[in-house]
């Protein structure tokens, strides 16, 4: 009798009698598949006494049809280039002519191929791997299962070497793919961050393994270009610096700033003309700020002189002579050529002599007058000490404006004002450059708070803790500072928060979306199982069980497709009987265990009788049943016992039952531990 693994090495046959519309014609149809699925671009050539007589070429269905002359000989030839080549003999003779009136239908049947290896001895394959032919039993044409079973072992023997080559080849290839990926991935990685060098080593090393791919070439081109392109850059970028760097030892700010900022075009990550565009405007300020002291320092000196030269005319005037002379002295420090100011100081020496000479004369009658004076003075200069120490005072205590009012009222009682002088253009001094910082305090403030419109934080904090830093304490920094770090804080809170709910969408999307792809798989099953395509709805089934390993809905699917199928060969199978597929299951036997089918109805009485026939713990037999490998483990505890399988198909499918009701891997492995 035929073995019923005959249908997954050959083809499955489906033979239907139909009382088609072909007189005298025996229709033949099926498809072509590797690996249980359709082949495409098979050749399907039909052979007539050694010729060739018709041909076709299979599309994505695999599917062909001939119509055959009765009272003749065929052949089926199936080749594919890299795939081993199939022959089927087909025998139209000897069919009933009255039967042949009406024609004759066999098909749906399915011819599986494989690759071809050089390794392989296909010598099997020299003669028809099936024989078709009228029986007279079934009336109908139906193929030799004398011959099938003959050359059935060498076909499966070949079968298992070609699985074994192509299983290496694809470990192969896999190696191959993953070396060729990693190069690929490290190589873009590598790309992505410039790093040019390493990066053309490992597409040249992607290359290697793969030399026909154009990805690899296109981005050595690219990195050939990129180099050439950065070094291009680079020269002009260096040119531009060079230039800059010049102008800026030359002095000449203004210029060298255009030069950086053009660099900064050329290169925005480049931190040196960022810089040294800082440096310039800090140049170009402190020019300015020198400028501004100089004029101020002229502007000064041409005060003081007109006021110390406008003082000696006035003590000239008044007769005070050696205070004329004093301003008139200081006048000439402050422009030693001045003529009008040495004509002066001639005039008021010569007065200074005239009443030297006088005051001789009046010596003996003034010495009264000279006390009084001498006590006036005395009041005068104290009046004057007291009006320093409060100048001093202020000046100490940093008010700059109550101190310059204190020695300009002290030089109205003093005679000898040059420290005075001294005291106020120092003042005047300190003034002028708490002015000046005031005034850069307000530049970078002002810089700060573009920053700050900008919505730029980060920077603006940095720069107004630099302010602080170099303007300690000062209330406005400090409220600034506040209000940016307060802004930063919210914002991190809310990208935080932001992040967060991103991930519970995505989260929620992922699980809806294999939700549904999963219904789509079991309703998808469903349909194809009601129109009875069993194959096709298992397929749907397997892929719903791979989404959802955890669920027990698709493999309880699975398991009443595959009795469906199993019922459906079995129709075909009828001459197999029983009896042969009890011998070859129990020459797989092993344990205490025999191969007696369990009831449909695994009852109590049943359970408590494996109690009393097998031990405490779990026994185990394996056994195979048509294209199935049966593993059933009976578990007795506690004298209570139970009847555990794990079926597994030789498409891959695999299913676990406890006393005839399926369960999970996870049920079987927990509660099945040997």
């Amino acid at each position: 009798m035929l073995k019923r693994g005959v249908t997954s090495l050959l083809f499955i046959l489906v033979s239907v009698l139909v009382f088609a519309q072909y007189e005298n014609k025996l229709r033949i149809y099926g498809k072509v598949t590797y690996n249980d699925k359709n082949l495409e671009s098979a050749n399907v050539d039909l052979y007539q006494f050694g010729e060739q007589v018709e041909g076709i070429i299979t599309n994505n269905s695999g599917r062909f049809e001939f119509i055959l002359d009765l009272e003749t000989e065929y052949s089926i030839e199936i080749t594919k280039p890299n795939f081993i080549t199939k022959v089927i003999s087909i025998n139209t003779s000897g069919s009933d002519p009255n039967q042949a009136l009406y024609g004759y239908e066999f098909g749906g049947w399915e011819v599986g191929i494989y690759k071809d290896f050089k390794e392989l001895d296909k010598t099997v394959l020299e003669a028809p791997i099936a024989i078709i032919e009228y029986s007279e039993e079934i009336q109908n044409f139906d193929y030799n299962i004398k011959y099938t079973r003959k050359i059935l072992d060498k076909l499966e023997t070949l079968q298992a070497k070609a699985e074994e080559l192509e299983k290496n080849q694809e470990l192969q290839g896999k190696k191959l793919e993953k070396d060729y990926n990693g190069f690929i991935k490290d190589g873009d990685k590598a790309f992505n961050a410039g790093q040019w060098e390493k990066a053309q080593t490992l597409y040249a090393d992607a290359l290697e393994l793969k030399n026909l791919e154009a990805y690899p070439k296109q981005k050595l081109k690219e990195i050939d270009e990129r180099i050439a392109s950065a070094k291009a850059l680079d020269e002009k970028y260096q040119n531009v610096i060079a230039q800059a760097d010049l102008l800026f030892q030359n002095d000449r700010y203004q210029e060298a700033k255009l030069q950086y900022q053009e660099a900064i075009l050329l290169k925005n990550n480049e931190t040196y003309p960022k810089q040294k565009i800082i440096e310039a405007d800090q140049r170009i300020n402190d020019l300015l700020v020198a400028q501004k002291q100089k004029e101020a320092a002229e502007k000064q000196k041409q005060e003081n002189f007109n006021q110390l030269f406008s003082s000696a005319s006035g003590f000239l005037e008044t007769g005070n002579f050696n205070q004329a002379k004093e301003s008139a002295e200081l006048a000439l420090k402050e422009f030693p050529e001045n003529t009008e100011a040495k004509k002066l100081l001639l005039e008021i020496e010569d007065n200074i002599e005239a009443k030297k000479a006088a005051k001789a004369a009046e010596l003996l009658t003034q010495k009264e007058e000279d006390k009084r004076k001498q006590a006036e003075a005395k009041k005068l200069a104290e009046d004057l000490n007291k009006l320093v120490a409060e100048a001093e005072e202020f000046r100490l205590n940093g008010d700059l404006s109550n101190a310059k009012a204190k020695y300009v009222e002290a030089k109205k009682f003093g005679k000898n004002t040059s420290s005075i002088d001294l005291k106020i253009k120092e003042i005047d001094g300190l003034i002028e450059e708490e002015n000046r910082q005031n005034v850069f305090y307000q530049n970078q403030l002002s810089l700060a708070q573009v920053l700050i419109e900008k919505k730029d934080y980060k920077n603006a904090l940095t720069k107004l803790n630099q302010i602080n830093s170099d303007f300690p304490d000062r209330k406005t920094t400090v409220e600034k500072i506040d209000f940016v770090n307060g802004i930063l804080t919210k914002q991190s809170k809310e990208e935080e928060e932001a992040f967060r709910l991103a991930r519970i969408e995505e989260e929620k999307e992922n699980a809806r979306k294999l939700d549904l792809q999963y219904k789509g798989y079991i309703n998808s099953g469903n349909d194809l199982f009601n129109k009875g395509l069993y194959e096709q709805a298992l397929a749907k089934y397997k892929l719903a069980s791979e989404i959802k390993p955890e669920e027990n809905e698709a493999p309880q699917k699975m398991y009443l497709v595959q009795q469906k199928i199993e019922e459906k060969l079995a129709t075909l199978a009828k001459s197999n009987t029983q009896e042969e597929i009890k011998a070859t299951s129990n020459s797989k036997k092993t344990g205490k265990l025999d191969l007696k089918e369990d009831p449909d109805v695994i009852t109590e009485e049943f359970l408590s009788q494996l109690s009393k026939e097998y031990p405490e713990g779990v026994t185990e037999v394996i056994y195979t049943k048509g294209n199935k490998e049966i593993t059933k483990r009976v578990v007795i505890i506690g004298g209570q016992g139970a009847v555990y399988r794990k079926v597994k198909h030789n498409w891959g499918g695999e299913f676990f039952f406890k006393n005839n009701d399926p369960v999970t891997k996870f049920i079987w492995d927990k509660e099945t531990v040997l």
